[in-house]
């Protein structure tokens, strides 16, 4: 996974994280209102219930002032009142049933919000007998109530967090996007190419990277520059040397060599019974001839300065193929290479002599 994408993983997790632990949050607080808002209805229900049993009026029709004092819709919110008269059926009173709403919350939320059932009763005595108030608690209105509020603030959690996720996400792509070229750059310096250079980017971090980036490439180029310079150098030497050894070995040990033969050659002429000591001196000298000879091409050969790339490859060609015979070699050159300078030609010669 590229670094963009884990990071973009890790902001959308850490936002559903935060959705988590505020749908979390906002059931609790919504339940624990919910349960208060019950309880003080059930609570005020009961103080109106003791409250009406010093009233003078409620020994008169007692069936009918309870139904009147527990029927009003102020007094019955969230409630289900229910009144048992000593005869006769019992009396629902409608208001605390009714829902003022037709909206229905989701089930999870009302089985997540509901509060556990109460169920209060109070007995009345009265001349007729005695009269059990039943009150039930019904918070349907309320979970309606609080669905709504916990859906506006579900909806503003979440659109804050989708906010955040693009936010971040923007902010991020906008900051990651150098982080490809800074790739591109250092493959380019992997494979050798010394003068990728980074551009300037916005951010701070970045540029200082680029900056360090491009003085590393600019001293890795210039130290190769060098080293080519350098290269080039030494070869050079190398091949000043070799030819000052090979014209040593021509001037100094070829004529040493012709005087010793020729020295050797007069002796013989004066005294012929000296051929059989002297015929040694001269093979000697004519191998050590040979010898010369090789060491001069192999360091230097003369040919090469003196008739050109060309003719210094046949005769290395022809030296090959005294040794070995049973080898064919075929030359195929270019007249153009002769055009070339003397350091490019003897750096051919060995290339082609290497093998």
């Amino acid at each position: 996974m590229s670094l963009r994408f884990r990071l973009n993983l890790v902001i959308a997790l850490s936002m559903l994280l935060i959705v988590g632990v505020g749908t979390v949050f906002t059931i609790v607080h919504t339940r624990q209102s919910v349960m208060e808002e019950v309880d003080s209805s059930v609570n005020l229900a009961l103080r109106s219930v003791a409250a009406g049993l010093s009233d003078p009026a409620s020994k008169e029709k007692p069936v009918a002032y309870w139904q009147s004092r527990m029927g009003g819709p102020d007094k019955s919110r969230h409630l289900q009142v229910r009144i048992i008269p000593p005869q006769g059926a019992a009396i629902d009173l409608a208001e605390g049933r009714q829902s003022s709403s037709v909206e229905t919350p989701p089930a999870w939320f009302i089985w997540w919000i509901r509060p556990q059932p109460q169920i209060r009763s109070q007995v009345v005595e009265t001349s007729e007998g005695s009269i059990r108030i039943v009150i039930r608690d019904d918070p349907n209105d309320e979970i309606v109530e609080a669905w709504r509020e916990a859906r506006a603030l579900f909806g503003l959690i979440l659109l804050q967090a989708l906010l955040v996720a693009v936010l971040v996400h923007l902010t991020l792509g906008r900051a990651l996007q150098s982080v490809p070229v800074i790739l591109q750059g250092l493959e380019s310096i992997k494979s050798g190419n010394f003068g990728a250079r980074l551009p300037d980017f916005s951010i701070p971090e970045f540029s200082r990277i680029s900056a360090a980036f491009n003085h590393a490439a600019a001293a890795l180029e210039k130290a190769r520059a060098e080293n080519r310079a350098l290269a080039s150098r030494t070869l050079t030497l190398q091949e000043e040397e070799r030819r000052a050894l090979a014209r040593e070995l021509h001037d100094e040990l070829g004529q040493s060599l012709t005087a010793i033969k020729v020295t050797a050659a007069s002796a013989v002429k004066a005294l012929p019974k000296s051929r059989s000591a002297v015929e040694p001196i001269l093979s000697i000298c004519d191998h050590l001839f040979l010898v010369v000879r090789s060491m001069m091409r192999r360091l230097r050969p003369t040919m090469l300065d003196e008739l050109g790339l060309g003719a210094a490859l046949e005769d290395m060609i022809d030296n090959w193929r005294q040794y070995n015979p049973d080898t064919k070699v075929r030359l195929l050159f270019d007249d153009a290479a002769e055009s070339c300078d003397d350091a490019a030609k003897i750096h051919l010669f060995r290339i082609v002599r290497s093998p």
